[in-house]
Parts: C-alpha cells; structure tokens; sequence
C-alpha cells in the first residue's frame, strides 16, 4: 500500500479560503469516527484532571493540561499518531521543500482536520488527546494571519511533546 504520510500534500481547493478551515473544525469537532463520541474544544479547557497526574503543555500563548494514565502514556489509534508523524514531517522540510508558507499552513491544517475525522478513541485517552490538540489548533489557527518560520518552528516543538504523551 505504501507509506501515506507524504500523501496528498497540497490542501484541497476547499481549503483555500480562510473561512473554511474554521468552519471545517467546528463541524469536524461536533462529532467524529462512528459518531459515537464528540468533540468541543470548550469541554477540555480547564477540565479537572482528577488524581491523574498531570503537566501543563505551553506554547507562549495557551496551556491545557494534560495527564499521563497514572505515569503512563495514553494509547492513541494508529491515525491520530499517523496524522502527528505527517505533521512533523511536513514541518521537518520546510523551506527546503519548496512549500510557500501558505502551503505548509494548508497542509498542516488538513492533516490536523484528518485526525478528527479518523478519530475512534473513546474515554479518558480521547479526553486528553483532546487536551493537547486544543493548544495546537489555537497555533494553526494563528498560522492564518502569520505563517512565520517562527510559528512554524513553535508547532514543530509542540508536536514533539506527542510523545511524552501518547504511543
């Protein structure tokens, strides 16, 4: 089948327009996979993290907590951490690749979009994934008004934090 992380790097024409990316979220955040679990991103700011212990993720701009499974990481569905992989490679290129930053911006926002729409993790593990996709879509999100090669740079240190947290 080969490998699909290098797969489809140009954004979709319907990602084109500045509009569409926050409207995608939002639908995409209503209700992923089978539909049996949702997604908000008011429902993981500031949730109580319990006796689980926990460490606060910052970028500069946001911090939301996110616990370990009693010292433990999470296990993530093979698409979460697929999306993660292809995200840090995209941004392991850059500008080598050739990618305008506006293509690298696109690009990162679809493969963010993808682990939504793959997303078949349920209860607590879902819950603290969710804790640590709210920072990084606040960071996409800001990619819209400045697809800097500093941001690029933040992001790419952000979704080394994955691992601390998630196999």
């Amino acid at each position: 089948m080969g490998c699909r992380i290098f797969a489809d790097l140009s954004p979709p024409p319907t990602m084109r327009s500045p509009l569409v990316a926050p409207l995608l979220f939002t639908v995409l955040m209503s209700g992923c996979g089978s539909g049996t679990h949702e997604h908000s991103l008011g429902a993981t700011q500031g949730a109580d993290q319990g006796s689980a212990s926990g460490t606060a993720v910052q970028d500069g701009s946001a911090s939301v907590g996110v616990a370990l499974d009693q010292g433990r990481r999470w296990k993530a569905n093979p698409e979460t951490t697929e999306g993660i992989v292809g995200m840090r490679a995209l941004l392991d290129g850059h500008p080598s690749n050739g990618h305008t930053p506006q293509v690298l911006r696109d690009s990162l926002m679809s493969r963010f979009e993808r682990i939504f729409e793959r997303c078949t993790m349920t209860g607590e593990a879902h819950e603290q994934l969710h804790n640590y996709l709210v920072p990084l879509h606040g960071m996409l999100g800001d990619l819209e008004g400045d697809p800097s090669d500093v941001r690029f740079r933040s992001i790419r240190m952000y979704l080394e934090e994955y691992d601390s947290y998630f196999e």
